[in-house]
């Protein structure tokens, strides 16, 4: 055997035994069972940026508005996961390469780059509200130390992968269990019951923000995770889990957090629910600040796991040295995203979801569910599809109807110019183009 054959030799087994390999599909034995995932989900979905939505719509909007926009909210990002999460476990593809299969090689890059800046923006969020949680502020030195400590251990961590992540989320998902739903309702009797804290909060409001706008916020505080669902779900063994698993982190620990943030910010006059249990005691405040900071130290995992995967497709690197740039990418970021991060998600709410409109057009509309196709190259549209796709929905939300979200109409029109352009594009036009673009 040549020093070549034997090169590609060790590097087919290494393939074979990273589950993580960027560059091609995950294989039947590294496929999860259900509840490492699904705690995963349950940990994820635990993002401290809920607390700071909820706790922001409460002052901003009367409680019954208020549940009705975070659940109507969480139920767009969840159809938008479900609907990605179910191309990642019927085809075993990470988002990179559905994004190369739709966009092409080179138009590959405008996707990634876009979500790997999003996604390092939400890496320097979650290190920021670390340092927030150990010292009660957002700038000054002892923050900067907590935050530059948070942002290495989450790339440390990040490091070893899946598997590593999963690990840190069984004594998270235990720790935020507990803690949390006794904060939550500890503070609601504290406020004289449901009905007084409603009424507190409804005097509280300054009617500030309209629904739509409201549902922009909720949408945008989950739409990056909810464009690369499928980074978790190409590991399900199963359909319900894969569908179960964007529901777990959006429709019960995501949902769960927005009313906890509302909550505290309405009784403590600060969206930490770990303010409440540093009153209730040392030995509660503790453990406040540890399930917190465990809840964070997930979430933190998974935003950067994301672009390492995504980064690594269209680079050629290794996912670990892509863990250590971006890692430390965000890191450095923590010292100023965080402070604006209401702006942030905004700005994610419109740009994100088209990205994703020319996968789930390729999938769902092009191909009919034909998953054998799906992964043919002859038989996509060519690159450039995708990116006129793409800016004419990014365009789309500038001009969205005041019945709509900006978010949705983005995805629509995106799937429909895919989905309209790919008519006109013959197989093989479109094998030689998407090589390319």
């Amino acid at each position: 055997m040549s020093e070549d054959q034997v090169q590609v030799l060790n590097q087919a087994q290494a393939a074979v035994s990273d589950p993580d390999d960027p560059l091609s599909p995950v294989s039947p034995e590294h496929k999860q069972n259900a509840l490492p995932l699904l705690i995963t989900a349950f940990c994820w979905g635990f993002l401290a940026t809920g607390m700071i939505v909820g706790g922001n719509l409460i002052t901003k909007t009367d409680t019954a508005s208020f549940l009705w926009i975070t659940f109507f909210g969480n139920l767009t990002s969840l159809a938008i996961g479900c609907g990605v999460g179910y191309v990642g476990y019927k085809t075993a593809l990470n988002s990179g390469l559905m994004f190369q299969l739709t966009y092409g090689r080179l138009g590959a890059w405008l996707p990634v780059v876009m979500i790997v800046l999003m996604a390092s923006g939400w890496h320097a969020v979650v290190a920021g509200a670390i340092g927030y949680t150990w010292t009660n502020e957002n700038a000054g030195t002892l923050y900067l130390l907590a935050a530059s400590a948070a942002g290495l251990l989450i790339t440390f961590s990040t490091y070893f992968g899946i598997k590593g992540i999963e690990k840190i989320s069984v004594p998270a998902a235990v720790a935020l269990l507990v803690t949390g739903v006794y904060s939550l309702f500890g503070q609601i009797a504290d406020a004289g019951g449901w009905g007084e804290f409603s009424a507190a909060a409804d005097a509280a409001s300054d009617g500030s923000i309209t629904n739509l706008e409201g549902l922009s916020l909720v949408v945008g505080s989950w739409i990056v995770g909810a464009v690369v669902m499928s980074e978790y779900t190409r590991f399900a063994k199963r359909t319900w889990v894969a569908l179960a698993f964007p529901f777990v982190a959006l429709m019960l620990a995501q949902w769960f957090m927005q009313i906890l943030g509302a909550v505290s910010t309405i009784v403590m006059q600060s969206y930490d629910f770990t303010v409440f249990l540093k009153q209730q005691g040392a030995l509660f405040g503790a453990m406040g600040i540890i399930a917190m900071t465990l809840a964070l130290w997930t979430s933190g995992n998974a935003n950067l796991y994301f672009p390492v995967i995504q980064s690594a497709v269209v680079s050629q690197r290794s996912p670990r040295v892509m863990t250590l740039v971006l890692g430390l990418f965000g890191t450095l970021l923590a010292f100023g995203v965080y402070a604006y991060f209401e702006s942030f998600i905004s700005l994610l709410a419109n740009i994100v979801p088209p990205l994703v409109g020319p996968v789930l057009a390729k999938f769902y509309l092009c191909q009919r569910m034909d998953v054998s196709r799906f992964s043919d190259p002859t038989a996509a549209a060519p690159g450039w599809v995708a990116v006129l796709a793409y800016f004419l929905g990014a365009g789309s939300t500038l001009v969205s109807p005041d019945f709509m979200m900006p978010s949705l109409t983005g995805l629509l029109v995106a799937m429909f110019v895919y989905w309209l352009l790919a008519q006109f594009t013959t197989p093989k036009q479109a094998a030689q183009e998407s090589s390319v673009l």
